[in-house]
């Protein structure tokens, strides 16, 4: 992952330091310094435009000024951005009986590598995996405000003069690569039974790139295949719990990671659970066919029950019995 494509999509950065020292043409404000530590500042997704509230900086003069300026920034090497800023503002002060009129400056960042794989918050409160660094380097890091009007009658232009600007910042891309492990299952049929092969398949969502590296994991069943996003397994002779992992990893090194505990049904428990699904089904085929269809009453839902069904029917009547007789077997300890 390069440093540009982790920058640019970032919207948000936290400010971990923002310092300068100023003065003014005119001397009304005494020279001096300031710094503001943990704010968070907007950006432009996929831009390099950064949005700083001018209120940080007016109020070194003992106004408050809340308008946004947008720095917009230019690639000067392959980690050092140029950021330029030049906006009228032209917002009054009453009780000044001032205008600000214009905000220009510039400052140069450079962009630190990439850190490694970690979990972190940023303003918007969305967990990042990967982060870098703003830090302004080298000279000219500054900025004015032009400033005109009528104070105690006397009109007058100042420059309220910024340098030595400090601007530390943090951003990186959002961990929105997920992963799901999913059993592929027939309606009524559980393929989830001691003895049975089982099939499971990765559901991956919010890849930042392509290919996909999928890792698969099991404990308690056999592996039998892997294709990429799907994995095929022996589950084990007698019912005893399964464990699935998947770690999926795109293009970026983004990773996601999921786990699936499967309960293994005994041969008695799969029917059982089959047998009911199937009677649910054909109850309720059987109503849309005749919503007067009561399978509480044998002799009213045989005479509605089709010829062509009936088999399927007596098949399934023949299970229950079954699965009824090995419950009780199993409840008075018959043979």
């Amino acid at each position: 992952m390069t440093i540009q494509s982790l920058f640019a999509p970032t919207d948000t950065l936290l400010v971990t330091r923002l310092a300068l020292d100023y003065s003014d043409d005119l001397g009304r404000v005494q020279a001096s310094s300031l710094e503001i530590n943990g704010f968070c500042a907007a950006k432009s997704p996929n831009d390099l435009r950064i949005r700083i509230n001018v209120g940080l900086i007016t109020q070194l003069v003992g106004f408050d000024l809340d308008v946004n300026v947008t720095f917009v920034g230019q690639w000067v090497d392959a980690s050092t951005v140029r950021w330029t800023a030049d906006q009228v503002i032209d917002a009054y002060i009453a009780e000044f009986d001032a205008t600000v009129d214009r905000f220009r400056g510039a400052f140069t960042t450079r962009v630190s590598e990439v850190s490694p794989p970690e979990s972190r918050k940023g303003c918007d409160g969305l967990v990042r995996q990967y982060r870098t660094e703003l830090a302004t380097i080298g000279d000219g890091n500054g900025f004015d405000l032009f400033v005109h009007g009528n104070v105690f009658g006397i009109g007058v232009n100042d420059f309220v003069r910024v340098k030595n600007f400090v601007f530390h910042a943090t951003g990186g891309v959002y961990s929105v690569l997920r992963a799901t492990v999913r059993a592929k299952q027939n309606h009524c049929h559980s393929s989830m039974t001691e003895g049975a092969k089982a099939q499971f398949a990765a559901l991956v969502t919010g890849a930042s790139g392509f290919p996909l590296a999928y890792q698969w994991s099991v404990q308690g069943a056999t592996t039998l295949a892997v294709t990429a996003a799907t994995l095929d397994v022996q589950l084990p002779a007698l019912a005893a719990p399964v464990t699935i992992g998947l770690l999926v990893t795109d293009a970026n090194g983004l990773q996601a990671a999921s786990t699936l505990n499967v309960r293994v049904l005994t041969a008695q428990e799969a029917a059982f659970r089959d047998a009911v699904c199937r009677l649910l089904e054909e109850t309720r085929r059987a109503w849309l066919r005749r919503p007067t269809f009561d399978p509480r009453d044998p002799l009213r839902a045989g005479q509605l029950i089709p010829e062509r069904d009936r088999q399927r029917y007596d098949e399934l009547a023949q299970t229950l019995i079954k699965i009824g007789q090995g419950f009780r077997r199993t409840i008075t300890g018959a043979k």
